[in-house]
């Protein structure tokens, strides 16, 4: 059994043994039936709030009379009502074990908006530009500070980065349309897989190759994209010696960046470098940078989502560090989502995703700054 259901027991328990009908309210104002993993848990939540609120009295038989009204005899299994009473501590602290439910439904919760993430990266490589992401992590931030108004209603501790406001200002997010839409996010993300770090890698080589054809783009490329961000490092240094070449108004061409990348152990051998910029002629920079663009944030969103969804599972981190490094990475992808702002108006389909159909290439490089 772990942790959460025994604090989910010996909250209900505490609850139906409590003193005082104000701590009762109190708590149920605050604490939600979705914030409990049992759903047995929830449908006897639902009772006692709903009696509190009614002003009833919330005692074990009143309590069970409520639940067979609800849910009929099989789903009320009222033999469980004694297990609660049985396993609730000997002086209970109901605000305690409410305050752990809680705590545990909202870091589910913060682990659900990494999903989000996913699908909006994957959302910005559809669409072809900057929109989607931008819009799903306003949408996560509302997401962040709802779940850190909640906390910060029930407990008074809130995250280091935020300000204290009205609470009638805050975005009210509750945890089924979030759950509703990480459901449509998956359903999404499952159509479309990740491209995998080759495939990437292979887009990079492309764009690089790109430039050493076309050195005039070099400088709407180099204004997003560092040589460290790529993932196929041998290119990455082929990248490294193309913008030293340009930094210094030397020739950029297959030739001297072969000579500059000769004892470079990771750096593609010149005849590889040279059949790739031949290969790259045809092809158009503007739409190979939208496209390394979009598989990298799509990277970004998936190593972001697994950050939302290891910080939240760490109990050494307190909910209100994981809720600022969460704002960080939200931050952070909306830096990466940068060079695709500058969309045309008829942005390229499926510009990040391999293997979709996409209309003419686009001619605008991406602008913007590295993520």
């Amino acid at each position: 059994m772990s942790a959460v259901h025994l604090a989910e027991r010996a909250t209900l328990g505490a609850l139906l043994l409590a003193d005082s009908p104000d701590t009762v309210r109190e708590i149920v104002a605050w604490l939600r039936p979705e914030d409990f993993l049992d759903p047995w848990h929830r449908d006897v939540h639902k009772v006692i709030r709903d009696r509190a609120a009614a002003g009833q009295s919330v005692n074990p038989h009143a309590v069970g009379i409520g639940l067979l009204d609800r849910v009929g005899p099989t789903r009320a299994a009222l033999v469980r009502l004694t297990d609660l009473l049985r396993a609730t501590p000997t002086h209970p602290d109901p605000r305690s074990y409410a305050l752990m439910v809680l705590e545990a439904a909202l870091r589910r919760e913060v682990a659900t908006l990494g999903v989000l993430l996913r699908a909006g990266a994957l959302s910005t490589a559809l669409d072809g530009t900057a929109r989607p992401m931008l819009a799903v992590t306003a949408t996560v931030d509302a997401g962040i500070e709802a779940i850190e108004t909640r906390f910060g209603s029930a407990s008074g501790v809130r995250a280091a980065d935020s300000e204290p406001r009205p609470i009638g200002r805050h975005p009210r997010i509750g945890p089924r349309p979030v759950v509703e839409h990480a459901l449509a996010a998956d359903r999404l993300l499952r159509a479309h897989p990740a491209p995998t770090r080759n495939q990437t890698g292979q887009l990079e080589a492309g764009l690089i190759a790109a430039l050493i054809a076309r050195p005039h783009a070099i400088p709407a490329v180099r204004g997003w994209l560092r040589p460290d961000a790529l993932i196929e490092r041998g290119w990455a240094a082929v990248y490294t010696a193309v913008l030293d070449l340009a930094d210094q108004h030397r020739p950029v061409d297959p030739v001297t960046v072969a000579w500059h990348t000769r004892d470079t152990p990771a750096a593609p051998s010149p005849d590889v470098i040279a059949a790739r910029v031949e290969s790259a002629l045809p092809s158009d920079v503007g739409h190979l940078a939208r496209r390394v663009a979009a598989d990298h944030l799509r990277h970004r969103s998936d190593e972001a989502a697994r950050a939302f969804s290891a910080c939240a599972g760490d109990s050494t981190r307190a909910l209100p560090e994981v809720l600022t490094l969460a704002r960080a990475s939200t931050a952070r992808l909306r830096t990466a989502a940068a060079p695709l702002t500058g969309g045309t108006s008829q942005p390229s389909r499926a510009p990040g995703v391999h293997g979709a159909p996409s209309r003419r290439p686009e001619t605008t490089v991406p602008q913007g700054r590295a993520g």
